[in-house]
């Protein structure tokens, strides 16, 4: 059952923490401005935490370090750019007071009636409120559960990362099987630190709380798109996330459509990653695609997004190399110049690191 001090650590570790995180990213890269500032935040806050997470995990789950040592390094980490995030904020709010009023930009592309906006935005929520319900209220079970789940009460009981087997309970050291997939994409792991942090058991996070926050986060980043293809005209945006919204709730055809993975298994790292992540990482290549000269900064957006999808899935880290190494080649050809490829091969050097290391680890040389 979800306390209501279950319901303060999830809006705390769920909510606040990423916008805190985020806002850093997004003063950095100065994207944090405009009417999509908090959707933004949020987005680029859920990467970091996946990024901060992954860094140490694949090392310390191949050197067997105890879980605790794994979740009190990311808290750390997470800390200390929340602090950090705070300090800049409030230091530029202080600057902001100093200097005058910032002024904004009030320019509008397009001009639409309020009524049609509210009605055409209304009706997409609704819709993503009954699809964020669907699996809430009525809990799928995976066959999946036998690895992710085992893995994640593992970790939290045993204190152990990817030790034990998880079908049998036989204690090897080492992972084996399905459970190598989870050294190089730990998203079990993750979910065993978040279950800790909100006080829950793992197949409630996974199954209830993941669902009501990886929903609605799936349709941030894709308001993000729409906002971005539709040049901040809201009405398209909000057309566009309807539409996608009901596409997405009448696409049960098969398991390997979008709107299975959303709104059935979303709890598990490859819908994670096909729903958030990768969505995610096209929206950056996006707004990379409209820049003549992109900054370093926008290629280092990038890599941690594709390694954000790493840490989400093995497929995840594949499909954004080749994701960002096709947008790069079409870069170069457009701008007859062979920086982009160059720069963007550069970005995807931690995400090819991941991929290795999950051939290696299938080779099972590191075991022998």
């Amino acid at each position: 059952m979800i306390a209501p001090v279950n319901i303060l650590l999830i809006i705390l570790w769920a909510i606040i923490v990423p916008y805190i995180l985020g806002s850093l990213v997004t003063r950095i890269n100065g994207s944090g401005k405009g009417s999509m500032a908090a959707a933004k935040n949020i987005s680029y806050g859920f990467m970091l935490m996946c990024v901060i997470f992954i860094v140490p995990a694949i090392p310390m789950i191949l050197i067997h370090v105890p879980f605790h040592i794994l979740s009190i390094t990311w808290q750390a980490a997470v800390c200390i750019l929340s602090v950090l995030s705070i300090a800049v904020a409030l230091r530029e709010r202080k600057s902001v007071s100093q200097n005058g009023r910032e002024t904004e930009d009030k320019v509008q592309p397009y001009k639409e009636r309020k009524s049609i906006v509210l009605f055409v935005w209304a009706a997409a929520l609704i819709v993503i409120a009954f699809e964020t319900g669907l699996p809430v209220l009525r809990m799928h079970v995976d066959t999946d559960d036998a690895r992710f789940l085992v893995d994640a009460m593992e970790a939290l009981k045993k204190d152990t990362l990817l030790e034990y087997n998880p079908i049998t309970g036989i204690h090897h050291g080492v992972p084996v099987g399905e459970q190598i997939k989870d050294v190089t994409a730990p998203f079990p792991i993750f979910i065993a630190l978040v279950s800790d942090l909100f006080k829950l058991h793992p197949a409630i996070t996974a199954h209830t709380v993941m669902p009501m926050l990886f929903i609605p986060l799936s349709y941030t980043v894709f308001m993000l798109i729409g906002d971005h293809v539709f040049k901040g005209n809201m009405k398209d945006t909000g057309l566009f996330m309807l539409f996608l919204s009901l596409i997405h709730l009448f696409s049960f055809e098969t398991i390997y459509s979008a709107g299975y993975t959303l709104l059935t298994i979303i709890w598990q790292g490859r819908s994670v990653a096909a729903m958030i992540m990768l969505p995610f990482l096209w929206y950056l290549l996006l707004v990379l695609s409209d820049k003549d000269s992109p900054a370093a900064g926008d290629y280092i957006m990038v890599m941690m997004a594709s390694v954000a999808c790493a840490m989400l899935s093995n497929m995840g880290s594949l499909f954004a190399f080749i994701l960002c190494m096709a947008y790069a080649l079409s870069f170069s050809i457009r701008g007859k110049s062979i920086k982009p490829l160059v720069f963007m091969g550069l970005s995807m050097i931690p995400d090819v690191a991941v991929i290795v290391t999950s051939r290696i680890l299938y080779t099972g040389i590191l075991y022998r």
